[in-house]
């Protein structure tokens, strides 16, 4: 960064302007009388009067005086920083920046220099208002018109406002909006000033208003330079404002290229980025493994790692999007495909907080969300675009989603590493980038490569699977979603094409069959029996132990024995899982019962998970 206080003059003389991002907020200073504490125009006049007055104290001192040297320096006001981006050329020859922060002391300056003309002209002072006039529009030596005249060029929703009272034949209607309203508040300050000034010291103080604004008012101007980050310096800035976010930061440098290669930035704005991006819902925060953050990052980041097939930062999304869509990647004709390309797979993204409830794409990311695994979605990206493209069908589709969830919740319920998933992620998309004319067969190879001596990448078998589910305590070794993903898909699993169309409640309780607290009615036959002890606490969590049922059935069941339960499951539950268990366990339910009942679930879940070897991966 490059910092310099400089005055107005050296800010807006010569063939300059300064361009308002169309990310950043529309003009939000006012003048509140009754609330100081948001009066953001009242000090700023006030420091200008200030200064003004100033000003002609120290002339009169220096007149008196006769010898600068005498005098100290007239002090001028800091009005506070702005961030500029580095220069570039625009039409005309005029030296443009993009202001990156300050844009709201840097409007309300241009508001004022208008004013203050206005009132130079109607005191019949023409000299001033020329001079002025400079701070504002163009030289007629530059060839522009329309809004090109002017040196601050405001975000888009302020630009209509911005124009009307800027023009140098202004409207006499006073239109109600911030930018209206702060000029006519200058306006009306400026001319009850005129009117108070001291009769015989009007020349004096209408010099001291044009040197003041010339010379006397100061910003500190923050430069960028080759390699500073935007969005850090914003955000340290601002830290205590609105968010910037890097899709932000994004949508700037996207329109700077757009606007190099002549394309309408207001359509582009208004049909196609506003038409994806301005939602509020992409602000949100949500989590997503590690990441809680707006759904607007996530949606970069993933789509960043699946463009780029590497590891993505969440806290280096701009200067990762920098390298995809720097001018040395992306030609000018192509950046309106690259952007229509881009809202696209945003569309996509969006799709899948969106899809039919039922579905089995829906459902997958149901799960996903139980598992709380979020480095899949650069893979779904990249596996909805083929779909997009017809490189895919459906079936396809289901087919590459059923293997990745299949993996995930092998490797849940088994308790293996998720440490190194981002990185399996990312040979995922390699895979399927080498599998042209299948990718989803690329995709299920690469799963199915990794052996047993592998265990950030392991898929486990169907013989290792079933053993872990038949005799390991799954309750209180993964959470509770977790077990219950487990006994819901068993639910389903049990449901066939004669069943009627039932969706699952989403708040069922699990319910150990066998209760923790067993020993005053599920008494063992042998008491003193250590194995016998020891096989009812190993029995206790295991899944063939666990069912589900609603929250108000739970308490009921409780610790009652086996008959009372069954009784109750008969008259109450609703679900295929609890049907079975009521008729293959008429009489008694003990420890071998739940291994019988734990090798049909894990049946179950086999089919719902299929292991490596299945046929319908070949």
């Amino acid at each position: 960064m490059k910092a310099e206080a400089q005055s107005l003059k050296r800010i807006f003389q010569g063939a300059m302007r300064y361009a308002i991002p169309l990310y950043q907020r529309p003009y939000v200073w006012r003048h509140v009388d009754d609330n100081p504490e948001n009066d953001r125009l009242g000090p700023f006049w006030e420091d200008v009067k200030q200064t003004v007055d100033r000003l002609v104290e120290y002339e009169r001192l220096l007149h008196a005086a006769g010898d600068p040297e005498k005098l100290a320096p007239m002090t001028p006001h800091f009005f506070g920083a702005v961030v500029i981006d580095q220069p570039e050329r625009a039409l005309g020859g005029i030296v443009a920046h993009e202001v990156i922060d300050g844009q709201q002391r840097l409007t309300t300056a241009q508001l004022l220099i208008a004013a203050a003309v206005r009132a130079c002209e109607m005191a019949q002072r023409p000299a001033h208002a020329s001079r002025l006039s400079r701070l504002w529009l163009q030289d007629n030596d530059i060839e522009v018109s329309g809004d090109e005249r002017f040196k601050l060029r405001p975000t888009l929703n302020d630009r209509k406002a911005f124009s009307k009272v800027m023009d140098p034949n202004p409207p006499l209607s006073h239109d109600h909006n911030r930018i209206s309203d702060a000029y006519h508040y200058f306006a009306e300050q400026l001319a009850a000033w005129v009117k108070e000034l001291p009769v015989g010291q009007e020349t004096a103080h209408f010099d001291a208003l044009r040197d003041t604004i010339y010379d006397n008012l100061l910003f500190v101007i923050i430069e960028l330079q080759p390699g500073d980050n935007p969005q850090g310096i914003f955000e340290s800035l601002n830290a205590q404002g609105e968010r910037l976010l890097a899709i932000d930061l994004v949508k700037n440098q996207v329109f700077r290229r757009a606007r190099q290669a002549n394309l309408d930035l207001d359509q582009l704005d208004t049909d196609v980025w506003s038409a994806r991006f301005a939602d509020a819902w992409w602000r949100v925060d949500v989590k997503q493994g590690r990441y809680h953050r707006p759904r607007a990052e996530l949606f970069l980041m993933h789509w960043l790692t699946e463009q780029t097939e590497t590891e993505v930062s969440a806290t280096g999304l701009f200067v990762e999007f920098s390298r995809v869509f720097g001018s040395d990647r992306i030609d000018l004709a192509h950046v309106q495909p690259f952007v229509d390309g881009f809202v696209a797979d945003a569309a996509i993204y969006r799709q899948f907080e969106s899809l039919e409830p039922g579905s089995r794409q829906r459902l997958f990311f149901d799960r996903r969300e139980i598992l709380d695994i979020g480095v899949v979605y650069s893979v779904a990206q990249r596996l909805w675009r083929y779909l997009s493209q017809d490189t895919i069908d459906r079936n396809r589709l289901v087919i590459g989603l059923r293997a990745i969830e299949s993996w995930l919740v092998r490797r849940m319920t088994m308790r293996l590493t998720a440490q190194n998933y981002n990185r399996v992620m990312l040979e995922l998309l390699r895979a399927m980038s080498n599998s042209v004319a299948d990718p989803v067969a690329g995709l299920i190879g690469h799963l199915r490569s990794f052996g047993e001596d592998t265990p950030t990448g392991w898929w486990p078998t169907d013989e290792k699977f079933r053993s872990h589910l038949i005799n390991r305590s799954l309750y209180g070794t993964i959470s509770q979603a977790r077990v219950r993903l487990l006994l819901e898909a068993a639910e389903i699993g049990l449901h066939t094409p004669k069943t009627e169309n039932f969706q699952l409640p989403s708040n069922l309780s699990i319910e150990h069959l066998i209760p923790q607290t067993w020993a005053e009615n599920w008494p063992l036959e042998s008491p003193a029996d250590d194995r016998a002890l020891n096989r009812r606490q190993e029995a206790i969590h295991r899944l063939g132990n666990l069912t589900l049922v609603t929250k108000s059935l739970n308490p009921a069941l409780s610790n009652a024995p086996w008959a009372d339960k069954r009784a109750a499951l008969a008259e109450h539950s609703a679900l295929r899982m609890n049907a079975r268990l009521v008729h293959d366990y008429p009489n008694r339910f003990d420890e071998g019962c739940v291994d019988a009942r734990g090798a049909t679930l894990a049946d179950l879940l086999i089919g719902e998970w299929p292991g490596p070897s299945a046929v319908e991966w070949r």
